[in-house]
Parts: structure tokens; C-alpha cells; sequence
């Protein structure tokens, strides 16, 4: 996310679509939204962490294609990451947590970037 974010600004198309660079998968699992219940296990957060390499046109699109974020969300999103360092994307049980956090190291690999995202418990 080296790039500022005005030159990014310039990559979506006259739609206002993001003119894609990468093929990342969509993630082959289903999230379910529940209303939060004090039986309800621990939930835990998808934290991404801040890099000098990773360009933004990589983490827009993984968080859209990985979570499903639409482009706004996707970008306020990546602005914080970038700006504060870090960001609690997403919360939800450990086991789809654990499943985004391996799906993204892997497109991470892929692609050669060293994106870092690890799992934190929720407050």
C-alpha cells in the first residue's frame, strides 16, 4: 500500500468498477450473519496488518472477493489499514476466521505479496 491514494483512485473504470489485476478465487466458504446470543461461543477478528509492499489494488480486491465488501467498505477498509497500521476487518467464530486468515496467506503466496493477517480474540 506504498501508493498513494489518489494514484489507485485512478484504477476503477468509468462504472466506477475496479479494473481487476489479479484473478484472486472467491472464497469457497458461506458466512452466516446471527444475531449475537450469550450462549454463543467466543468470536474472534481477522486482523490485517500493514506492509510497504502490497499494493492497494491487491488488498481492495482480496477484501472484496474474500469478504465480500463492497467497493466503499473495501476502501475504508484499506485506508485504515494503511494508515493505522492494522485493522479488525471482520469478527465471526474462530473456525471462519481461521479459514479467511488461510485463505488470504494463501492468495497472499500466490501472488507473491507479503501481506501478514493473524486471528485475535474479540473484545
Amino acid at each position: 500500500m506504498i501508493q498513494t491514494l489518489k494514484s489507485w483512485l485512478g484504477k476503477f473504470n468509468s462504472k466506477g468498477k475496479l479494473t481487476p489485476k489479479f484473478e484472486i478465487e472467491y472464497i469457497p466458504i458461506e458466512l452466516e450473519c446471527e444475531v449475537r446470543d450469550l450462549n454463543r461461543p467466543k468470536e474472534f477478528d481477522l486482523v490485517i496488518v500493514n506492509d510497504d509492499i502490497t499494493p492497494l489494488e491487491f488488498v481492495l480486491e482480496l477484501l472484496q472477493k474474500s469478504l465480500f465488501f463492497d467497493k466503499d467498505r473495501a476502501l475504508r477498509v484499506a485506508v485504515e489499514i494503511h494508515s493505522s497500521g492494522k485493522s479488525h476487518v471482520f469478527s465471526h467464530s474462530l473456525e471462519t476466521i481461521e479459514q479467511l486468515k488461510d485463505f488470504i496467506d494463501g492468495q497472499s503466496n500466490k501472488y507473491g505479496y507479503p501481506l501478514q493477517c493473524f486471528v485475535e480474540e474479540s473484545i
